[in-house]
């Protein structure tokens, strides 16, 4: 079922969760780098805050 897009407004708290259950989530190293990369330079940038942040394996 597609969900509709969140309205994103200041000071609102989003919760975000990809899931792959059928493989891995990452190809390899270099993959799982990069996702933690960005989000990390973005959160800097913009000096938002992050409430929590892991990486949990299936």
């Amino acid at each position: 079922m597609q969900r509709i897009a969140r309205i994103d407004a200041p000071g609102d708290v989003s919760h975000h969760l990809p899931r792959d259950l059928t493989a891995n989530f990452f190809h390899d190293d270099t993959d799982r780098n990069r996702l933690v990369d960005r989000p990390a330079k973005l959160l800097l940038e913009t000096a938002a805050p992050c409430l929590g942040w892991a990486l949990i394996r299936n």
